[in-house]
């Protein structure tokens, strides 16, 4: 992935970024689109790997503790999380 701030990638990239991960064991499908919000304490986000600074951070409890993503990160893993559960779902339903 190119140097552009995950406030300037495309919501695609982060989607794609996100089910790269998730497939490779690097972040974890959310159970829900749930997490703490408050200001940017320069932690690393777990999506997009960048420090997060000068906006919101988003902290998810994790298997392993928590991890922190920018919100458009968390948006996209929000989204890409669903869609998993809802394939879970309906490939069990079957």
């Amino acid at each position: 992935m190119n140097a552009r701030t995950p406030h300037e990638s495309p919501a695609k990239d982060l989607g794609f970024l996100v089910w790269d991960k998730v497939e490779r064991g690097r972040l974890f499908v959310l159970p829900n689109a749930q997490c703490w919000v408050g200001p940017a304490t320069d932690q690393q986000c777990g999506v997009c790997e960048q420090r997060i600074r000068g906006a919101n951070e988003c902290e998810v409890t994790g298997p392993d503790g928590s991890v922190f993503a920018h919100l458009a990160c968390h948006m996209a893993w929000a989204r890409g999380s669903q869609v998993r559960r809802h394939k879970s779902g309906a490939t069990a339903a079957s």
